[in-house]
């Protein structure tokens, strides 16, 4: 018996919780902003983050690296501070 009033609460529980619609979800088309939000994520879709990763290759002296970004190759010494595009080899 105390098991069958134990499955009964356990679905009565799972019927209120998960039956119920969410009306907040609902009301988001109403929100302003909404529409320029639209049209805007898919605008950014896929261009928006640019990384700023790179992949260097120390040179045999240890005080220079090659590393390439956005397409172009370039070489940077440890000191002084400079970035300059690499030579072809």
């Amino acid at each position: 018996m105390k098991l069958l009033v134990r499955i009964a609460g356990v679905v009565l529980v799972g019927v209120l919780a998960f039956g119920t619609t969410f009306e907040a979800q609902d009301r988001l088309d109403k929100m302003p902003g909404v529409a320029e939000f639209r049209k805007m994520q898919a605008a950014l879709q896929g261009g928006a983050f640019v990384s700023g990763a790179i992949s260097p290759t120390w040179a045999d002296d240890g005080r220079s690296f090659t590393y390439t970004h956005s397409g172009t190759r370039r070489r940077r010494a440890r000191r002084p501070r400079w970035s300059r595009r690499a030579r072809r080899r």
